[in-house]
């Protein structure tokens, strides 16, 4: 189980750069959209901590080091809106993303990280209704309903 963990880091590793459409996403044409972007930067953080401690191989861990940084760059200045204060469903855009939310969870990229609790807040007041919460719209923000 281990040497299937440390090769599912690796693929993570080489595959986190392409463009994806999941199947949660709408059906579109690919794009690096944040959310699968942080989930690779947890998939790698996860691999190292396994390895450090003994419980998967390690052979690889230079290489889940240099792209779990690089993920977590590309994240910090792409996929930030500067006008929206919270990081963006996909670089380029403006929309929130409730999915963006499991980056809590998850400690993308620390408990306490303020861009995480201004999208948090962003998306508590734009995409809550009572008790639940819309994933996203479909729409840019300047777009009418």
């Amino acid at each position: 189980m281990g040497r299937e963990l440390a090769k599912t880091a690796t693929y993570v590793s080489r595959l986190w750069r392409r463009p994806d459409a999941g199947i949660w996403e709408v059906r579109s044409p690919p794009q690096h959209f944040t959310q699968s972007k942080m989930m690779c930067w947890v998939a790698l953080e996860r691999a190292l901590r396994l390895a450090q401690e003994g419980h998967i191989p390690g052979d690889d861990v230079p290489r889940w080091r240099v792209e779990a940084r690089a993920i977590a760059q590309f994240v910090e200045h792409q996929c930030w809106s500067a006008d929206r204060c919270a990081y963006a469903r996909y670089p380029g855009s403006d929309e929130l993303d409730a999915s963006l939310l499991l980056g809590v969870l998850f400690a993308y990229p620390e408990a306490h990280d303020e861009r995480m609790r201004a999208t948090v807040a962003a998306i508590r007041q734009e995409r809550a209704r009572g008790p639940y919460v819309m994933r996203y719209t479909g729409r840019r923000r300047d777009e009418r309903p």
